[in-house]
């Protein structure tokens, strides 16, 4: 989604659509993934303009690192402000998630 549709979202409910849809297009993405077409390079514009080519795999392993670097930043903010996150780390995640399904 592009950023100026996101800084349009209004609301609990329509971020958690927004973020239910965008990672229903990133499943279907990395489903429709192959051996050929992550190590095929991906030609694209970086948020300067600038132009530049990598190969998938590594664009992908840039979009986990970053989602890392975005979290630990969420997590400093936080406890800054008095409000110290959970667990950061993902197999935590999962398994709080599983609690949340099998208690409600």
């Amino acid at each position: 989604m592009p950023t100026a549709e996101v800084q349009k979202i209004r609301g609990l409910g329509a971020l958690r659509g927004a973020f239910d849809r965008s990672h229903e297009l990133l499943r279907e993405f990395v489903a429709s993934l192959n051996e050929e077409r992550l190590d095929g390079v991906l030609a694209y514009r970086d948020s300067r303009g600038k132009r530049d080519e990598r190969p998938m795999w590594q664009l992908m392993t840039h979009v986990v690192n970053h989602g890392t670097h975005h979290r630990a930043e969420t997590a400093m903010a936080m406890t800054a402000m008095g409000k110290p996150m959970r667990e950061l780390d993902y197999v935590y995640f999962e398994i709080e998630r599983d609690r949340d399904r099998v208690d409600g």
